[in-house]
């Protein structure tokens, strides 16, 4: 008995100092890793009180720390615990056939998360078009893919479980967003901001989102499609620097926090357009060519940024910029 929990003891402190020192030396060569890369560690068919000790040790932020174990037990076990899936690399380009046993191995992912550095001109990371197989993660809850040099998307009806999309900072081709972002009517959260997008599809189906973010676009009709007015759940919308002009009727929205900083209204008009929202406990009407400021009737607003406009007064919050 004492050799048994002596031997647990050992081969716990093994792989403990194996994968904190493998796992580092992926990271010390300048991130040149791909996620095909396997290294094994000398540990074959544990049995399961030990490898119950062991598991934890396995579960780290990083999930590429799951494919330096040469223990199927241990890989299969953990297929069906492992939540999230990062990848940190730099203008990789990562192949479908690496996505699909990404895929395969860990089928109840929640989470997939690609961390690109520096601006998408210079990252190919899909090589322009999210992979299929992404499509085969039904669990999927939240997916970033910001940054990732994509053109375009595939149909992502399958992913009905997603709550949460990161689209920002890529360049899909004629600056439309795809239409199959409309299918994915479980969304709570839609960031597709610094996105040269100059459209912007039919949302309308999308009841349950909450944020939309949209800062840093171009919008060439001077302003959003009507159809965001049906979003019944909003309560975050930014679009500042978007080239509007105009906003369509959002009275009916449960509006909290509304950033429009930088666009060109006329201000009376951009007035009519917010004075009906009462939630609103956040605006940001940063150079947004008003010139009166006569909001007494948003009573739920504790912060607001008026800069560089060219009006008189304004109302008693919590914090407020003028110049």
């Amino acid at each position: 008995m004492k050799f048994h929990y002596l031997l647990l003891i050992i081969l716990v402190n093994l792989l403990s100092f194996f994968s904190t020192s493998l796992y580092a030396s992926l990271n010390d060569e300048n991130e040149k890793a791909s996620p095909s890369t396997t290294i094994l560690f000398p540990l074959k068919n544990l049995p399961n009180d030990i490898l119950e000790h062991i598991l934890p040790f396995l579960e780290g932020d990083s999930l590429m720390r799951l494919q330096l174990t040469g223990d199927s037990n241990i890989k299969n076990r953990l297929s069906t615990r492992t939540k999230s899936f990062s990848l940190p690399w730099r203008n990789e380009i990562i192949k479908p056939n690496s996505i699909s046993s990404i895929a395969r191995l860990y089928p109840s992912l929640t989470e997939f998360i690609v961390l690109m550095r520096g601006r998408s001109q210079g990252n190919t990371f899909f090589a322009g078009v999210l992979p299929e197989s992404i499509l085969s993660l039904t669990s999927l809850r939240k997916l970033n893919v910001s940054n990732c040099g994509l053109t375009a998307l595939p149909g992502m009806s399958s992913l009905r479980s997603l709550e949460e999309l990161y689209l920002s900072e890529n360049n899909f081709t004629e600056g439309k967003l795809p239409e199959s972002v409309s299918s994915l009517t479980s969304l709570r959260i839609l960031e597709v901001c610094y996105g040269e997008l100059t459209t912007f599809p039919d949302i309308s189906s999308l009841r349950s989102l909450e944020e939309l973010y949209l800062s840093e676009n171009n919008f060439t009709e001077g302003t959003l499609p009507e159809n965001v007015s049906s979003l019944t759940s909003l309560r975050i919308l930014e679009v500042g620097f978007c080239n509007l002009t105009t906003l369509p009727d959002l009275s009916s929205l449960p509006l909290e926090v509304l950033d429009l900083a930088g666009n060109k209204f006329t201000g009376e008009k951009l007035l009519e357009s917010i004075l009906s929202l009462t939630s609103l406990r956040s605006l940001n009407g940063y150079d947004c060519g008003l010139t009166t400021s006569d909001i007494s009737s948003l009573r739920s607003l504790e912060e607001l940024n008026f800069s560089w406009n060219k009006f008189t007064g304004g109302p008693n919050c919590r914090k407020v910029s003028f110049r």
